[in-house]
């Protein structure tokens, strides 16, 4: 049965007498996504949008030529956006007005909401009075959709602002995207007052892990970030912190709030109405009119999502755990692409990846999902590759996308459905409520999906979800709580929070640090640098200098730092050995997440070293090629003596062989964990403490290094800083070195390299 005229309009009746705005907001995006009803009753559409000030909905029905009233176009244009391009619901045209009256907010909504577009209009209004603005992220990931965003809107709008994902400030006017990690960094070099600074995705203040190692000075993001929304609240700049589905705050967050002045919104309207449906067995798999046949309770998530994904005629997510599982589905799927259907943008790009991403008949399984017109996004990959695929999503040519939590936090997407196969992220760290309502949020889109189907595989991941879905999560901040002996919190935490919210224990270990501090004469100012990093392993490395230096070892030391921001690898990479040997004599813990490369062999090999080094010569396909020839030597060498213990090479055979899969993930996991995030991390510590132990202790010695330019340096492999667009913009160093080699000249790209170069030249200059 469908919808019946006569009942919608009774419908609409009941919902505006009772001023039931939710009800109507759910009634209009069920007659939007019932295409037939929808065309022959656009009145009660308008109805319903007069009613409500559903103004923003006026985007699903504009295409059929209906316009409003005289009188009604002209209250419809009140609700339009500064750049004139959309029209705001009621919800969102208040919620402009609040983020331009007030000087700190704290703004909870839905996905679906808008909050982005809602921010990049106020800058809209006010870019003659910010001159710099910063963008605070969790991640690389959104930090790569933020950046293309927002260099669209600097060319739409002429506008002159430099935009960088890169700790540093051109000119005199820049927005800055950035992890918490990175604006640390940037304090460390000059301590910028922005005009607007925005937090996205507030809610990583939360502990996602409660098994943190506190001897790592890795140890919790959520630290970073809780420290990195303390710093901007104490600004005098404007603060803006966005966050899905926090509607409820404790005790904790309410006393940030009150600390810094700091008003809490709230928005619960669900612009994308969303159902929820069980299918974990094979009653459940008749909810979808299936007659299929073989679905069972036991099988895992990935072979439930393959039989329901067959079923479901829209766009769809399948969430998997591992990109292991990404793999399982796309092996699994049967299906392939008909290569009539698929556009010659499609074709160059799938030519593009056989040509410079396969070799010597390894197999990537990213080009064997996309020959089946499955787009595959994990967080190891190439950056312009995952944009790709997004892409060809959002436009309907890939009908399938299987994401890991990378894109969970902030991608947009044009999916109707999303079929999740496990609340759990990673090594058993189970997803916080928040996380699942944020990852089930990806079902729907304002304007071009009305309604959105969320599909759990588990009865507990439904169960959960029916517990917050509606109602919202709570939010705490951990700085701001009293302390519990016996349950301390991490001394990077400790040194900054309250003394009154701290335990006696707590109390203890920061007065301890702090004496140890005083007996080397260490203001806070002179620790005042490496924000990421406790004081206490800023005064273990600065006490290994002391007690470790000589005139020969402190010029060796300052000849080695200098040698990072050499173009010669072999230079960087013997500078990167000393520095790594030297922490690990300090007593610092060199981390690194499960599956990732050690930083050491058990024969005590620097393999980051080593893996640097092939990472930072010749193409990606050459890169590959030696990565895998150097495991099989080591593999043929030491798989008998390590017959009974467990190596870093296991992590990459499967039946005594180099296994293709993870030859290529643990290639890009590398550059996105090791190269671009850890590897700068240690570097700019070590740098940074020996600088301050020059300072205090030694004369005639020329410490000014630049931390940012040499973090910068490690992460891109010594690209040209003339390049650092096409870096940022995601282009593969490949791409980069054929464009620095025929300067600029475009004929030694292929077609696909074109099309991106073209699109990169349109955007930036």
């Amino acid at each position: 049965m469908g919808l019946n005229r006569f009942d919608v309009i009774r419908q609409i009746n009941l919902y505006s007498s009772e001023d039931n705005q939710e009800a109507l907001i759910d009634l209009l995006c069920e007659i939007l996504d019932d295409e037939e009803f929808k065309t022959r009753n656009l009145d009660l559409i308008e109805i319903i949008i007069s009613i409500g000030e559903l103004y923003g909905y006026y985007s699903y029905i504009e295409n059929f030529g209906k316009t409003f009233g005289y009188s009604e176009a002209i209250r419809k244009n009140m609700y339009k956006s500064n750049d004139g391009k959309i029209y705001y619901n009621s919800g969102q045209l208040s919620l402009l007005n609040e983020i331009k009256n007030e000087n700190k907010l704290f703004i909870s909504a839905p996905t679906t909401f808008g909050k982005t577009k809602l921010v990049l209009d106020y800058i809209l209004l006010e870019a003659n009075n910010f001159n710099n603005i910063l963008f605070l992220i969790p991640t690389n990931s959104l930090s790569e959709e933020i950046y293309i965003k927002l260099l669209n809107f600097n060319h739409i709008h002429n506008f002159d602002y430099h935009i960088t994902t890169n700790p540093k400030i051109l000119g005199n006017k820049n927005i800055l995207i950035l992890t918490p990690e990175k604006y640390l960094l940037l304090l460390e070099s000059k301590d910028i007052d922005f005009d607007l600074y925005i937090m996205d995705e507030s809610y990583k203040i939360e502990e996602e892990d409660k098994n943190i190692d506190y001897d790592d000075p890795l140890n919790s993001r959520s630290s970073k970030f809780r420290r990195t929304m303390d710093i901007i609240a104490s600004k005098q700049g404007k603060t803006i912190y966005l966050s899905p589905f926090t509607y409820i705050t404790d005790d904790s967050m309410n006393r940030f709030f009150d600390k810094y002045n700091v008003k809490k919104i709230n928005r619960k309207d669900k612009y994308v109405s969303k159902k929820l449906y069980k299918i974990a067995d094979s009653s459940d798999f008749k909810i979808i009119n299936s007659t299929a046949t073989g679905f069972l309770k036991t099988m895992s998530g990935v072979d439930k999502s393959v039989f329901i994904v067959k079923e479901l005629l829209d766009s769809t997510i399948v969430y998997v755990r591992y990109p292991k599982d990404a793999l399982d589905f796309v092996n699994k799927y049967k299906l392939d692409c008909k290569k009539e259907d698929i556009s010659d943008r499609f074709k160059k790009f799938m030519k593009h990846i056989e040509d410079n991403y396969e070799f010597e008949g390894s197999k990537w399984y990213i080009l064997e999902g996309l020959k089946k017109g499955i787009g595959v996004y994990v967080a190891p990959m190439p950056r312009y590759i995952k944009r790709e695929i997004v892409k060809l999503f959002n436009d309907g040519e890939l009908k399938i996308l299987v994401v890991t939590s990378a894109f969970a936090e902030g991608v947009n997407s044009s999916a109707k459905n999303i079929i999740i196969t496990n609340d759990v992220v990673g090594s058993n760290v189970k997803m916080t409520s928040l996380d699942l309502l944020n990852l089930s949020g990806r079902a729907g889109r304002f304007g071009v999906h009305s309604k959105g189907n969320i599909f759990s595989v588990k009865d507990d991941i439904y169960d959960r979800l029916v517990d917050c879905i509606d109602s919202g999560v709570k939010i705490s901040n951990s700085n701001y709580e009293n302390g519990k002996n016996g349950n301390d919190r991490a001394l990077y935490d400790i040194e900054k929070i309250d003394k009154n919210y701290l335990s006696i224990n707590e109390l203890d270990k920061r007065n301890l640090v702090e004496a140890i501090q005083n007996s080397y004469n260490l203001s806070d100012l002179d620790l005042n640098i490496a924000l990421s990093i406790s004081n206490y392993d800023k005064i273990r490395l600065y006490d290994f200098f002391m007690k470790n230096s000589t005139d020969n070892l402190i010029n060796t030391r300052n000849e080695i730092i200098n040698n990072l921001l050499k173009n010669e690898k072999k230079d960087v990479v013997i500078s990167m050995k000393f520095i790594f040997d030297e922490l690990v004599s300090a007593g610092i813990k060199i981390s690194k997440e499960k599956g990732d490369l050690p930083p050491y062999s058990k024969n005590n090999e620097f393999l980051w070293g080593k893996f640097y080094s092939i990472h930072s010569s010749g193409n990606v396909k050459e890169i590959l090629r030696r990565r895998k020839q150097y495991i099989e030597e080591k593999y043929n060498l030491e798989k008998n003596s390590f017959e009974n213990s467990k190596s870093w090479i296991d992590e990459y055979i499967t039946d005594g062989k180099v296994d293709d899969f993870k030859l290529y993930n643990q290639a890009f996991r590398f550059i996105s964990n090791i190269i671009e995030y850890r590897i700068p991390f240690y570097v700019g510590f070590y740098v940074s403490i020996f600088k301050l132990y020059c300072k205090k202790n030694i004369e005639n010695i020329d410490s000014s290094y630049d931390i940012i330019e040499i973090s910068n340096n490690l992460e891109n492999k010594n690209i040209d800083e003339e390049y650092d667009d096409l870096v940022e913009f995601g282009f593969s160093i490949d791409m980069i070195k054929k464009i620095q080699i025929s300067n600029g000249d475009v004929n030694l790209l292929d077609d696909y390299e074109k099309i991106i170069y073209k699109e990169y030249k349109a955007l930036v200059y």
